[in-house]
């Protein structure tokens, strides 16, 4: 029987509180890693060729907030 914080799934999978089990890496497929991994190398070295500086949380979290600012705009100018 499942504990009381865990849902079960339809594959027979469980849920805990943190999410999906084994979301954090350790039962991810190696080739997916490997393809996360060499696509953030890539990025970097885009960055770096560029003279592009990696942005901030605070930046990243700023540029999430006025895109969904304007997309909430775009929703409610196509509904009036």
């Amino acid at each position: 029987m499942a504990s009381a914080n865990r849902i079960e799934g339809i594959g027979g999978g469980s849920r805990g509180v943190g999410g999906i089990s084994g979301a954090g890496g350790s039962n991810v497929n190696p080739v997916n890693k490997q393809l996360t991994t060499r696509a953030q190398n890539i990025i970097d070295e885009l960055r770096k060729s560029q003279g592009w500086k990696k942005p901030t949380p605070a930046e990243s979290q700023a540029v999430k907030t006025a895109a969904k600012k304007n997309s909430i705009e775009r929703i409610k100018k196509g509904m009036g």
